[in-house]
């Protein structure tokens, strides 16, 4: 399977910021995405937003998010982290928090139902544990659990120092609960809550220290739980998400690096013995040095659906929620080994490598241009897709040129916009190749030639002028054979 990729909604003047997602599996409704919108985060104007993927609008096949809806909304104080979850009797159930703005630690835990589908609201009720006040400084972040028939809430508390994880039991449905302990967590939070066959409970945590994801096992139920471990998977105080998959394995969303001040690259990995180890790794987004309180890609939320597909959310640039649609033979197939794009740290990249096919988006930014047709020999194949100019003024780095490395002979094929009339010197050096490329903005020629292993650039990709604002051109790389 390839990747797809598509927005949730789009910013505009009233919600230029989106944050927080959490998808929600509808079963044969669909899928639920909630998260918070607003001018910035913890504005008093943030509230909580949904938005719908009815069944019948395949994501591959094009579909599109409904409009969003506000679901939950305190003129004057800011809403955060929503999370959804569908009760047995098909009560829809949002937990969220609403405090002061910038005051993240003066948040009420709130409660609201829905009967119908979440079309209506009951008013929100504030939550506490069984005979105790409520208390400030209390989130969710991640899906609660339901196990052995009860509830299970995972929450951090940051109005202490330093902030903590628990966990929240109920076994009426939400209308009472009692606190559980996650023993040695303080600086680790967020905690995403699983339940797995052979391997009980487990907790991953978020590490405001910037060192690595931890884990934690119960096998009683969640009454106690092994000291926090540290996996091989760096974090750098920045949001995960973990599912089981119905073939056993585990899959885990991460950002992949430990620097506090850079949201990307998300990477997606793969456990095939219970969390112990990540050894199968691909990337989703690559790495883009830009300041994450800037520009960020961070905080994904995942679900497996019954045909097997991984959906994941995350937030795009911080403007919008982007989705994609992946499963376990794409994360299994590993990183492109014909190419690697450099340089991958200390500057950021223009391009990223990417297998792509009809319907799906060759720009990695926020514009939406899609390849509508190719010749055969280009649909899946390794595309060098380019970052737009706005994205590239964002960046730290001076380069001005696409540079990457070939580990083996290949076959640069090189789709340039008939519209330019003069090619530059780089590309009148190619040979012409019959065929043509387009994608919903343009058509491309082909041009070609043969590359040796070893760093490759290729010219800027500036649009030129009666390009509105697409590629000049777009590159494949075909292995050749031995």
């Amino acid at each position: 399977m390839r990747l797809y990729q598509q927005f949730v909604n789009e910013p505009d003047d009233r919600f230029p910021f989106s944050h927080g997602s959490q998808l929600t599996d509808l079963g044969a409704s669909g899928l639920a995405c909630v998260w918070f919108s607003g001018s910035l985060e913890g504005h008093g104007d943030v509230v909580g937003r949904l938005s719908r993927l009815h069944p019948g609008t395949d994501p591959l096949l094009g579909p599109q998010w409904q409009a969003g809806e506000t679901i939950a909304a305190h003129p004057g104080r800011a809403v955060g982290n929503p999370v959804l979850h569908l009760g047995g009797d098909g009560t829809w159930h949002l937990f969220y928090v609403a405090f002061p703005p910038r005051q993240a630690r003066e948040t009420q835990l709130l409660h609201r139902r829905s009967r119908d589908a979440g079309w209506t609201w009951s008013e929100p009720v504030e939550l506490a544990p069984a005979g105790f006040p409520p208390r400030p400084g209390l989130w969710p972040r991640h899906p609660l659990l339901v196990h052995e028939g009860a509830w299970l809430l995972p929450l951090c508390e940051i109005d202490r120092r330093p902030p903590r994880s628990l966990l929240w039991r109920s076994s009426d449905e939400g209308a009472s609960w009692r606190e559980l302990a996650l023993p040695k967590t303080d600086s680790l939070i967020q905690p995403v809550l699983i339940g797995t066959p052979g391997h009980g409970l487990q907790v991953y945590l978020r590490d405001m220290r910037c060192r690595a994801i931890y884990r934690m096992v119960s096998n009683d139920g969640g009454t106690s739980w092994s000291r926090p471990r540290a996996l091989d998977l760096p974090n750098n105080n920045s949001g995960i998400a973990v599912v089981p998959l119905a073939s056993g394995r585990l899959a885990l969303a991460f950002t992949d690096q430990q620097r506090r001040d850079r949201r990307s690259p998300i990477v997606v990995a793969l456990s095939e013995d219970g969390g112990e180890t990540w050894p199968l790794r691909r990337t989703l987004v690559p790495f883009l040095d830009v300041a994450a309180a800037r520009v960020q890609y961070s905080y994904p939320s995942m679900v497996q659906r019954a045909d097997g597909r991984l959906h994941l959310t995350l937030t795009w640039r911080a403007e919008r929620v982007a989705h994609f649609v992946f499963d376990e033979d794409w994360i299994r197939q590993g990183e492109p080994r014909l190419a690697s794009v450099w340089p991958a740290t200390a500057e950021a990249p223009l391009a990223a490598l990417r297998r792509l096919d009809l319907g799906e988006t060759v720009y990695l930014a926020d514009k939406t241009v899609q390849l509508v047709e190719a010749p055969e020999t280009l649909r899946g194949a390794l595309a060098l897709c380019p970052l737009n100019d706005e994205l590239r003024r964002e960046g730290t780095g001076p380069e001005a040129e696409i540079a990457f490395e070939l580990h083996r002979p290949a076959r640069l094929v090189l789709a340039v916009d008939a519209e330019l009339r003069r090619l530059p010197k780089w590309m009148a050096r190619m040979s012409p190749l019959a065929g043509e490329l387009r994608t919903d903005r343009a058509r491309f020629r082909l041009l070609t030639t043969a590359l040796q292993p070893g760093r490759h650039r290729l010219g800027a990709n500036a649009a030129p002028p009666a390009g509105g604002g697409h590629a000049m051109y777009f590159a494949y790389l075909l292995e050749e054979p031995s």
